[in-house]
């Protein structure tokens, strides 16, 4: 794993990086996670802390698997969740500290996060959480001092089978819905207002007969 320098394309710090691999910034340190065939955005993986600055990397992981969305508002911590076989368990984590989860809000109910999404502001996030029979729920957390508060439970369409949330602005959000009921498959976008939980739908009724790719270009903020 190497660090560059952009203006100047020089290298400024390198490290064994193992099957561990680089997930993001965080200040002026880089979180690592552990590469699976299966990690994405919201993988629950062993992560670490480099500091490009301070030499290589010890190449120690913490012992939980965390799944994370993002650094937060105050910037001294990320956004975070830990799974069980009974239990999702959501809050903030100090990667400076090993990652230690210290305000979380947890449910006896395990429950599947399909995508998590931070509003541009860091003081919202939304969370797909998949319940049983295939059906999702899509929530509003607010990111307080002493961790992740429900904020509303969004209304939502029956028979979602997957979408992709991108935030507009810090109270709104759009919901790509992809509904297999009724027959034939129907794609539908939804702008949801998070101050007061509701959503509504700005287009709708197209078919997904020769439908390609689906790729959500929003860039991050």
């Amino acid at each position: 794993m190497k660090v560059f320098d952009t203006a100047t394309g020089s290298v400024t710090a390198s490290t064994a990086s193992g099957s561990s691999t680089a997930y993001r910034w965080f200040k002026n340190k880089i979180v690592l996670r552990t590469q699976t065939p299966q990690a994405d955005e919201t993988a629950t993986t062993p992560v670490s802390l480099w500091d490009p600055a301070a030499g290589p990397w010890d190449q120690k992981m913490t012992t939980a698997s965390l799944g994370l969305f993002g650094a937060t508002a105050d910037g001294t911590r990320m956004a975070a969740y830990a799974t069980t076989s009974s239990s999702l368990c959501l809050g903030l984590v100090d990667p400076a500290n090993n990652f230690t989860m210290r305000a979380k809000q947890c449910s006896s109910k395990r429950e599947d996060i399909v995508y998590a999404a931070m509003s541009p502001d860091r003081t919202r996030l939304i969370l797909s959480v998949l319940l049983s029979g295939d059906l999702e729920s899509r929530r509003i957390m607010r990111v307080t001092g002493q961790g992740l508060k429900l904020e509303h439970e969004l209304s939502n369409p029956t028979n979602i089978d997957d979408n992709v949330a991108v935030w507009e602005t810090n109270n709104l959000v759009d919901l790509f819905s992809v509904e297999s009921i009724p027959t034939p498959t129907q794609v539908r976008l939804l702008q949801c207002h998070t101050d007061i939980g509701t959503c509504r739908e700005v287009a709708g009724g197209y078919s997904t007969a020769g439908l390609g790719l689906i790729t959500n270009l929003a860039p991050e903020s």
